[in-house]
């Protein structure tokens, strides 16, 4: 079933008995949302946590931010997913948060770009920005970058301060220039590929700093969009299949020991049977099947006779199978 799908993938993903059960409901929702089988909105959520670094327990908050940056985007679940397979990972290693990344991500969507080639983009720019070679020379001549390290770019141990607080250094940086200069820096530090990107995010800054504080008080948001587009008696009737499913599981992991001792008694039963009993009884089931086999085809015979009575009937005179009905009907009342 969906559920047990489902509950597989949670399993696998690290989640305890306690916390699958818990993350049921949130992963339905997300499913709900975006279309999707239950197994694989687990598999997303799940890929979605270990991607970006967070323990199990955080599922239900990746799903809730999930949900809402695709409800207020012009992206889907999947585009999302597929956006941070390869953007997580360069993510984690400059200290941009989830939270951050997602909202970048609905940016670029609402402008045209999202799913895998977002999540490559925004991965050149993270990687151009944190320690590439060929972009620190146009870093270091913006006075960004001095000696590979910058306190306006980097921390004092010299870790990332993450993909939001770079580019707004770099905002600033190329603020007093011309268009054509500007251009030109952007061009080279974002790289052919990406460059166009960049320009987006640089223009949208403001907006992006305000999905992040939206996406931090997302938590809830799942349950309460899902419950609206579940308000109909196909959501009542989805939302009943998922209990059962669920009491299904429970019933069956109650069960288990008892089914497993009465099999197991079954087993050995049959194993203490000496050759001749069991002779005896397979002698005896084929006589009985000989016999009733024998019934039931004369009991086919007969009716196949009726029928064909009946239809031969039928084509003779023109009655029709309802005037049949009712003569029949009328032959039981005065039997009665």
């Amino acid at each position: 079933t969906q559920v047990s799908g489902a509950m597989i993938n949670l399993s696998r993903s690290g989640l305890n008995e306690k916390q699958i059960l818990a993350s049921i409901k949130p992963v339905l929702n997300l499913a709900i949302l975006g279309h999707m089988d239950l197994a694989d909105a687990a598999q997303k959520a799940t890929d979605a946590t270990h991607g970006f670094g967070m323990k199990a327990k955080d599922t239900g908050i990746v799903i809730d931010v999930m949900a809402k940056a695709a409800n207020s985007s012009s992206q889907s679940v999947n585009d999302l997913s597929d956006a941070y397979v390869n953007a997580a990972p360069e993510s984690v290693i400059t200290n941009t948060s989830f939270t951050q990344l997602t909202a970048t991500l609905e940016t670029l969507a609402n402008a045209g770009k999202r799913g895998s080639d977002a999540g490559t983009h925004l991965k050149i720019i993270m990687q151009r920005l944190n320690g590439d070679k060929q972009t620190k020379k146009y870093l270091d001549e913006l006075s960004i970058a001095s000696g590979g390290m910058s306190t306006k770019m980097f921390d004092a141990s010299g870790n990332s301060k993450g993909l939001i607080a770079q580019l707004k250094v770099l905002k600033k940086a190329v603020a007093g220039l011309t268009p054509e200069m500007r251009n030109m820096y952007l061009t080279e530090i974002g790289g052919k590929e990406a460059s166009a990107t960049l320009l987006i995010l640089l223009k949208n800054l403001d907006k992006i700093d305000k999905k992040v504080k939206a996406l931090n008080g997302s938590f809830g948001y799942s349950d309460t969009v899902s419950k609206q587009m579940m308000n109909n008696l196909t959501g009542d009737y989805k939302q009943l299949q998922s209990v059962l499913q669920t009491l299904e599981i429970k019933i069956g992991e109650t069960l288990e020991p008892s089914l497993r001792k009465i099999i197991e008694d079954a087993t050995n039963f049959v194993h203490s049977l000496d050759e001749k009993t069991i002779n005896d009884f397979a002698t005896s089931m084929g006589t009985l099947a000989r016999e009733v086999g024998a019934v039931a085809l004369l009991i086919g015979k007969v009716v196949f006779g009726i029928t064909g009575a009946i239809g031969s009937f039928q084509d003779f005179t023109g009655v029709t199978d309802s005037t049949i009905a009712e003569l029949v009907l009328f032959g039981l009342s005065i039997g009665k």
